[in-house]
């Protein structure tokens, strides 16, 4: 029986990104379901002859098209609906999939607007939304919000995690509030963090650690902040990159709350992994997954956006209820592997794909 080609096409893709959804997909896809799987980007498989991705993509459908069954594309942006046209134009019965990981912007970007350029907006975004074969968000929210708002309702295929778990018995909690992010941009709000840090006042012991990089123009930001708060300079930790998943992993094993104050999220891959080592999640409401992974009290606090205060006493929270967080963290791994392991999202996946044509049966 002849394999279902399957191409994840996301040009900009980087190594970096590869143990997420844009590699995950077709990696699971390939290895539990037998897809002929594959991601194709600049860093692999797809030339670079013009100045313009819409151009490139172009030139790789015209070579390619006829040969796809499936054709993933991602967010709901004008260069899509011109990849869309000329695939379903060279293979009609190819099969388009657009993930939209999509975050509030897909709306407040256009509402209240009237004038022309974000009434054409608006129109593209709704033949986004309806055109493609299968369209996907990535939490309930960002669904009912889209519904709300377009009238149109769009199925739910949250991201995940790739490693296996260990048991919830061998993970033990430390006194750690820990962030994953790309720190010191505005998306993850890491001044929002440092402040709520020091104004919860935390009891000794409590540490901040931040992994993951760091932007240049907030390092002098950083440095200034740890020497007017000279008490603290030894409890905020920067670990930096960690490129290494499994000591990444055991980051999340020792820290007892995951903090991502974010101001916008499509998802925050770094939630789910979290959750599935048994962390405390505390996030925004500016992040729509939360609402997955925040299913009652006991798996974390959603606060508001920008507001030290509220991120401050959610910490404050957080350390007086560590008994129960140590005492919990077994379930909120439970949930994690069930709702967010990438086998079970992409088995997801694969049933809205089966659904779709006799020939994906």
């Amino acid at each position: 029986m002849k394999k279902i080609r399957y191409i994840l096409f996301y040009p900009e893709a980087e190594p970096s990104s590869f143990v997420k959804d844009v590699g995950m997909i077709p990696a699971m896809l390939r290895k539990r379901y037998g897809y002929d799987a594959h991601l194709v980007c600049y860093e692999n498989g797809l030339k670079r002859p013009y100045r313009s991705t819409i151009l490139n993509g172009l030139r790789y459908l015209r070579e390619n098209a006829e040969n796809i069954d499936v054709l993933q594309l991602f967010h709901p942006i004008k260069r899509n609906v011109v990849w869309i046209l000329y695939f379903k134009k060279k293979h009609p019965d190819g099969t388009v999939y657009l993930k939209l990981d999509a975050d509030d912007r897909i709306i407040t970007s256009v509402k209240g607007k009237r004038d022309l350029f974000h009434s054409l907006k608006r129109k593209m975004i709704r033949w986004l939304l309806t055109s493609p074969d299968l369209v996907t968000v990535e939490s309930s929210e960002m669904s009912r919000r889209i519904e709300d708002y377009y009238g149109i309702r769009i199925p739910v295929l949250p991201n995940g995690f790739e490693l296996a778990q260990n048991a919830a018995d061998q993970v033990k909690k430390e006194k750690i509030v820990l962030t994953v992010a790309r720190n010191g941009t505005y998306q993850k709000a890491t001044e929002v963090l440092l402040e709520a840090f020091v104004n919860a006042d935390l009891q000794e012991g409590w540490k901040l650690r931040l992994v993951g990089s760091m932007e240049e123009s907030f390092v002098p930001r950083m440095n200034t902040f740890l020497k007017e708060h000279e008490a603290y300079a030894d409890r905020i930790e920067y670990a930096g990159e960690i490129q290494d998943r499994r000591m990444l992993y055991k980051e999340y094993e020792r820290a007892a709350v995951f903090a991502l104050p974010s101001r916008y999220e499509s998802f925050g891959i770094v939630l789910a992994e979290a959750l599935s080592r048994g962390c405390y999640l505390i996030t925004t409401d500016h992040v729509p997954s939360a609402y997955d992974l925040i299913p009652d009290e006991r798996f974390g606090e959603i606060v508001r956006t920008d507001c030290v205060q509220s991120l401050a006493k959610a910490l404050k929270k957080a350390e007086k209820d560590m008994k129960e967080i140590e005492s919990c963290k077994g379930l909120r791994m439970a949930y994690a592997g069930e709702r967010f392991a990438w086998d079970g999202v992409c088995g997801k996946l694969e049933e809205y794909l089966k659904c779709l044509t006799g020939r994906m049966n």
